[in-house]
């Protein structure tokens, strides 16, 4: 159950998949993935000012996918990563009570910059994230910018196409994200500072009409008793962005977060 701004939300059903290394061939070292997914999804909360795209799309209905997948990554930690790189590509085509297929590519690089007589790396990351919708999708599925691992700065799917009286955030059929992040350590190995900046849009088409950016600080406080994992503390200030994004200075997670 999910309390969206323009609606609400309620989701039941459950995924699948299958994965496998590939030891030999052309394809040496990738990962393979094949996932199966069904969902019954039921939208409700809205009113009569609610945007019509929104209201084409309440109700009960069903939505199964088969989504195909492909991963090569040489980074040498999940959650903190000083070098190697990630590149995911994923085609899923979605069937029910509508039909459309989701393309989404993104790549992240990580380079040690420099480490000190404590063994201690400060570090560059660079990551891109693109995605596209072919076909007609119901809102719930549709792209949506903002927020940690998006752009910070900007709320939660706070940065999106709207529509209606009230600007409903109503998702794109085209995202395009990209950042820059700095790593470096503060104090001993379990506090960490960064410096950062985030871009990107979410379209209605194909198409770049707008460009959101912040720039921002935060700290990492690594706790080794989980594996390592990073709690995050962000502070963002957009400098690009439209009247109708709804922002956010502050962001807290628990896990990777770039």
């Amino acid at each position: 159950q999910r309390g969206r701004r323009e609606y609400d939300e309620e989701r039941a059903g459950g995924a699948v998949s299958l994965g496998y290394r590939f030891q030999r061939g052309w394809l040496k070292d990738w990962i393979g993935e094949v996932a199966l997914r069904a969902e019954g999804i039921d939208i409700s909360g809205t009113d009569w000012l609610t945007s019509p795209i929104i209201l084409e799309d309440v109700g009960s209905s069903f939505l199964g996918s088969v989504k195909g997948s492909l991963v090569h990554d040489t980074t040498d930690s999940r959650f903190s990563p000083s070098r190697g790189h990630r590149f995911s590509t994923s085609v899923e085509q979605f069937g029910g009570d509508y039909s459309f297929t989701q393309f989404t590519t993104g790549y992240t690089q990580h380079y040690t910059m420099r480490t000190d007589v404590l063994d201690r790396k400060s570090i560059l990351s660079l990551r891109a994230v693109g995605g596209y919708i072919a076909g007609e999708a119901p809102v719930f599925e549709r792209f949506y910018g903002g927020g940690i691992g998006s752009i910070r700065g900007f709320e939660f799917r706070g940065a999106s196409p709207v529509d209606g009286w009230r600007d409903d955030r109503i998702g794109g059929d085209f995202m395009l994200l990209t950042g820059a992040e700095y790593s470096f350590p503060v104090y001993s190995k379990a506090l960490r500072g960064v410096v950062f900046t985030d871009m990107g849009t979410v379209e209605e088409d194909f198409e770049i009409t707008s460009w959101r950016a912040s720039v921002g600080v935060g700290l990492r406080i690594i706790v080794q008793f989980f594996g390592p994992v990073p709690l995050s503390f962000d502070f963002a200030v957009p400098v690009a962005s439209k009247d109708t994004d709804d922002e956010q200075v502050f962001s807290f997670s628990f896990g990777a977060s770039f």
